[in-house]
Formats: C-alpha cells, structure tokens, sequence
C-alpha cells in the first residue's frame, strides 16, 4: 500500500512540475526575413483582422514597429538591450483574446531578432549566443 502511494506521489509530482513548463514545448515554426535583415520569428502567430500578425507583416499590412509599439513594455534584459513585450487582451484587443509576449533582440552577441510566443519563460535565451 505505501509503495502504491509513493508511486502515485511521484507521479503527480512529474506531471505538476515536469509537464508543467509550457515553454519547453514552444517552437518557433514560423520564420520571416525583414527588410533590415532580422528575423521575426513566431512559435505563436496572434491573429490580426482576418488573418495572423505573420501574414499581416508579410504582406506589408502590418510594420513591425506599429506592432511593438502596441504592446506593453515589460522589462529589459542585461544583456545590451533587448526588450520584453506582453500583449493583455484585457487592455488591447488588436490582437485577439489569448495574451503573449514578445522579446525584441538587441544584445551584445549581436542578436537583433525579434520573437514572438506565448510562454514569457520560452522566449529568455532567445537573444544570447549558447557556448557549450
């Protein structure tokens, strides 16, 4: 009875912390080239008008900028620059009802890209270059 209760134990502990990390499952599986050379990535692609923020920039729709600059401003990280958005349905419904958050690259490895997801924790490594 006590190893049947420990093996329950356990198994609720893997599922409420290891299944748990949201951001661990994000991909970022949509990938555009701006004129200025970064990417923008999507492993969430939020809606806008009657399609997707992603489709919206490609076609000229919809600018980066204006797109930023619609979002909330979180924090910035240490690392040169880079800065964290957060869009709050509750406050702006430009883009749908499900928040994200949105990391603008700009650190010192020289990374100047632009992420979008809708985990904050999927999107902290994202401007800094890994050395193993």
């Amino acid at each position: 009875m006590k190893r049947t209760i420990l093996i329950i134990f356990c198994f609720m502990v893997f599922i409420l912390t290891g299944c748990s990390n949201n951001s661990e499952l994000e991909e970022f599986t949509i990938s555009y080239k701006l004129d200025d050379g970064r990417l923008i990535n999507f492993a969430y692609d939020p809606k806008y008008n009657d399609n997707t923020i992603s489709s919206a920039i490609i076609d000229g729709e919809l600018t980066t900028k204006n797109f930023i600059d619609s979002l909330e401003y979180l924090e910035g990280l240490k690392d040169g620059g880079s800065k964290i958005y957060k869009y709050d349905s509750k406050i702006n419904s430009n883009y749908g009802n499900t928040n994200f958050y949105v990391i603008e690259c700009n650190s010192l490895d020289g990374i100047k890209d632009i992420y979008v997801a809708k985990y904050k924790d999927s999107l902290m490594d994202k401007c800094t270059i890994k050395n193993n």
